[in-house]
């Protein structure tokens, strides 16, 4: 190449070429936690989603549905395209506000959780490994709650027992003792995508192009399968060997 000497990265979905590698986090496990949370607590009020387009959002959209599946089996998540009153909406578009879980009322719009993201550690430890390891040929970074990259923010007025319950679930996706891409998953048109007690591997995941049986309404999305596709970094033990 020209720079022989340089590392190049690009920040997008984990996909890479044989020409530059990527890095991202996995935002999915955060909104599998708040997909958990809007099953703990929306009393019968509508569930939904308003979705940001672009290729991650069909990843995430259906890592919520799968949390509110977790705590409400029998709920619902309706796609979006303005907030609706008496609902808790996952609301994802960076055109507004904030993006999180929120309870719109008639008089207001109460944040029930948001992620955080750590750029300064991710960097970090991306830095680390590359100057540990000398290159990063054919490969990506995608680092989550193990790694300290992300976490949920829970507003100071969540109720002692909801913090208790979002630990615990916190803590288990840490630990990988709960794993967001869990099956049994099915589509809406009743294709199974994996059987029960089976998880869906990263690529897997990067290559969804379907919508979770508990899902209502269309997806506008630039989410397209890829075939070409190296391996993937996924854990902070990842980017300390």
């Amino acid at each position: 190449t020209d720079y022989p000497d340089h590392k190049f990265m690009n920040h997008c979905t984990p996909l890479v070429s044989h020409i530059i590698n990527t890095y991202a986090l996995r935002s999915y496990e955060l909104f599998f936690l708040m997909g958990i949370l809007a099953g703990m607590i929306h009393e019968q009020r509508l569930i939904g989603y308003l979705p940001y387009d672009n290729e991650v959002s069909v990843i995430e959209l259906n890592a919520f549905a799968l949390g509110v599946s977790w705590t409400s089996p029998d709920a619902k998540v309706h796609i979006l395209k303005e907030p609706c009153q008496n609902a808790i909406i996952m609301d994802n578009r960076s055109t507004t506000h904030k993006p999180g879980l929120y309870r719109f009322s008639e008089s207001q719009e109460e944040c029930l959780a948001a992620p955080i993201y750590n750029w300064s550690l991710f960097y970090d430890l991306l830095v680390q490994d590359i100057l540990t390891h000398k290159e990063i040929s054919e490969q990506s970074y995608w680092l989550g709650l193990s790694s300290g990259v992300e976490e949920l923010y829970l507003p100071s007025s969540t109720s002692s027992a909801i913090l208790r319950s979002m630990n615990h679930f916190i803590t288990a996706i840490k630990e990988g003792t709960i794993v967001p891409f869990t099956g049994p998953i099915e589509t809406r048109t009743g294709k199974q995508i994996i059987e029960a007690d089976k998880t869906l591997q990263p690529l897997d995941i990067i290559r969804i192009n379907w919508l979770n049986n508990n899902i209502i309404g269309e997806l506008s999305s630039n989410n397209i399968p890829r075939d070409e596709l190296t391996e993937i970094k996924t854990t902070d033990e990842d980017t300390s060997h």
